[in-house]
């Protein structure tokens, strides 16, 4: 499997358990060793999605 299709199944997976609170991304980085392919695919992953959430807080003034 190329990294593409993983980093895709990956993103599918995250996406069809978030109705259930369930954290894909963690548990995948949890099967991975640090410093694989694999693994640096899940990292970027969760990283891009926490950035993505940080950026959905609306801002106070």
């Amino acid at each position: 499997m190329n990294s593409e299709t993983f980093a895709e199944l990956a993103e599918d997976f995250y996406y069809a358990t978030i109705p259930d609170g369930y954290e894909a991304l963690y548990a995948l980085r949890d099967l991975f060793e640090p410093n694989t392919n694999k693994r640096k695919i899940i990292d970027f992953l969760i990283q891009e999605n926490d950035n993505s959430e940080d950026s959905s807080i609306p801002i106070e003034f």
